[in-house]
């Protein structure tokens, strides 16, 4: 399985005031910023709101994919202008992933099962998707290789939905005692920052 595209898994109502919480929580400087070589990201991973998200997602995604899972954990994503990802696999405990877009701006993601060459671009991919506002693509983070070219518009904004397939009793919540804590039983991320998205 390369990817699978879900239209309108979220309504627009319902990521607008998903923005809108970002929003209150970057000017509340809580949102970890990372300057990376491939461009300037903020995360808030592990949150209430995406947690409950991704729990009530869960089942249904795992349809997709025939098959029963759990989620990990969640992260809102807010991307810069002229940032990019570079071809890469999750970690085995991100093994599944959900990937919402909350914005009306483009930035394509290409899929590729075989190891890509060093350097590569989306146009050697064996898929690349693009999505609307609301629309989701499900994909296996942990087994196919992904990635971005640069983002030409603005800003991208997503939450992401990690799973795997232990049940429910033996999940180790990415590390963590109990979903949405934002990491307080495992280790303090560091809160900074004011990236909003228009």
């Amino acid at each position: 399985m390369t990817s699978i595209v879900s239209r309108s898994l979220l309504s627009h109502p319902e990521c607008k005031v998903l923005k809108r919480w970002w929003n209150m929580k970057a000017t509340n400087n809580q949102t970890k910023i990372k300057d990376r070589k491939n461009g300037r990201i903020a995360v808030i991973q592990g949150s209430a709101l995406g947690d409950a998200y991704g729990l009530e997602l869960q089942d249904k995604v795992g349809s997709y994919l025939d098959r029963d899972i759990t989620l990990t954990t969640s992260q809102f994503r807010f991307v810069t202008e002229g940032s990019y990802m570079p071809w890469h696999r999750n970690a085995p405990q991100y093994m599944y992933t959900c990937l919402i877009q909350l914005c009306t701006n483009k930035w394509q993601i290409g899929f590729r099962e075989e190891t890509p060459i060093l350097g590569g671009a989306s146009d050697e991919a064996d898929k690349v998707v693009t999505l609307n506002m609301g629309d989701g693509v499900i994909y296996t983070g942990g087994k196919t290789y992904h990635g971005r070219l640069r983002l030409k518009g603005d800003y991208m904004a997503l939450v992401l939905h990690y799973c795997d397939t232990h049940d429910r009793r033996h999940n180790q919540k990415d590390g963590r005692i109990h979903y949405g804590e934002q990491y307080r039983t495992r280790e303090k991320i560091p809160s900074h920052g004011e990236l909003q998205i228009a």
